[in-house]
């Protein structure tokens, strides 16, 4: 019945979007603490990503609900609730530049293309082919 009302979104977008609202809540609980190891004493205090998560979560969504209309033709939907949850994980990674200032390449290495691909191998690998008799 969804599919009527909105035939674009992917039918995993669901468990994508519980995969980037947990990604997005550890990744802002780990930058607070990053603040305090690191001992950075920024104009603003790093809590206050607390106060903005809606917002940037909403964003996020609108990045991923695009991302995911082009990575579903490329890699195919996720087919289970694990890989949904995941791929919506890799999502927050594009975040990592702007959460722990000095470590942008992370972000260069972990990306939502690559890490999708990775889980794309993890998850389909684990499939056993059928087998052939000759």
């Amino acid at each position: 019945m969804a599919h009527k009302v909105l035939p674009l979104m992917p039918r995993s977008f669901g468990w994508i979007a519980l995969g980037m609202a947990l990604g997005l809540a550890a990744l802002l609980e780990a930058r607070v603490e990053f603040y305090d190891w690191a001992g950075l004493q920024p104009n603003m205090a790093p809590q206050i990503a607390y106060f903005f998560g809606p917002i940037i979560y909403a964003l996020l969504l609108l990045v991923a609900f695009v991302g995911e209309l082009a990575l579903q033709k490329i890699f195919g939907r996720p087919r289970s609730r694990t890989e949904a949850l995941l791929v919506g994980v890799t999502y927050v990674t594009l975040l990592l530049w702007w959460a722990f200032p000095g470590y942008d390449w992370v972000m260069l290495c972990l990306n939502p293309l690559l890490l999708r691909w990775l889980i794309t191998l993890v998850f389909r690998a684990s499939v056993q082919p059928p087998k052939i008799d000759a």
